[in-house]
Parts: structure tokens; sequence; C-alpha cells
């Protein structure tokens, strides 16, 4: 009978362990946020952590970056602990949704948003791909912090 219980319970652990990471760019319940686009109103930092595929946007003060004195203090790019800090994004840039994803456990998993940078007064970042997690209020469905970035309705 222990036998039984013990593998059980291992089954169960083995099945709550796996990793997801699925698009959902397709998927009904998202595909209507794909082709949005926000328009920044605060300068945001582009970084990307050593593990991640796309880079992040990120408000100054927030995320896995250095306070604001010593961000601007050295040129970009640097790296800052697991961080690489690649430069700023200005105000007034074009972010249009992408693509979205569920990444993580099986019991564990969160909805990630990309934005593709559509528009800048900064050439070097049209076209770069990166989450918005820092500036998410809401996931499900997706709301921007109104004082980042705004949608722009056609």
């Amino acid at each position: 009978m222990n036998k039984r219980i013990v593998g059980i319970l291992i089954l169960v652990v083995l099945t709550g362990c796996w990793r997801i990471h699925r698009d959902l760019s397709n998927s009904p319940l998202y595909s209507n946020v794909i082709g949005k686009q926000y328009k920044t109103k605060a300068e945001l930092v582009v970084y990307r952590l050593s593990k991640n595929e796309y880079g992040s946007l990120s408000p100054f003060g927030s995320g896995p970056i250095p306070p604001t004195e010593e961000l601007k203090a050295k040129p970009f790019p640097y790296r800052y602990y697991d961080t690489k800090v690649l430069g700023i994004l200005p105000v007034g840039s074009v972010l249009e949704i992408v693509k979205v994803t569920e990444e993580g456990a099986t019991n564990n998993a969160f909805v990630f948003y990309y934005t593709k940078v559509a528009q800048s007064s900064d050439p070097q970042w049209i076209g770069q791909i990166n989450d918005v997690i820092d500036f998410t209020v809401n996931r499900d469905p997706l709301k921007l912090n109104p004082a980042i970035a705004e949608e722009i309705v056609p």
C-alpha cells in the first residue's frame, strides 16, 4: 500500500514540473491584441537577461536594472550582473504587439506579450522585439501602465 502512495506522489510531482512554452498568438482569446500599437510616454530601459531570447523594456526604477543614477553613467551596452543593459528607448516610440506566449511550469505559467519597436527617433531600436512585462498592469486582458504607454486607437 505504501509503495502505491509513493508512486502516486512521484507521478504528481513529476507532472507538475513540466515546462510550458506555447505560442498563444493565434488563440481566439489573444489574437485580438496582435497588431495593437502603443506610444511610449516615458523613456524605457532596453535590457536582456542572459537566459532570454528577447529583450525587455522597463521603466526607470523597476526590473533587474541598475539604479537610475548608475544607469546612464556608463556607455551602452554593459553588463549588470546577469543583465545586459542595451540602452534607452526614447519617449514617443511606437510598440506593436507581435506575439503572445504562455511560459513557465504546468502549475505556474504566465502570459507574456512581446512587442516590436515600429517607430522610434532612435533607429537602432526599430524592429527589435521585447517583452513588456515590467509595465504591464494586467496580463489578461492586456493593460499597460497608462503613465508609460497609451494605446494608439485608429
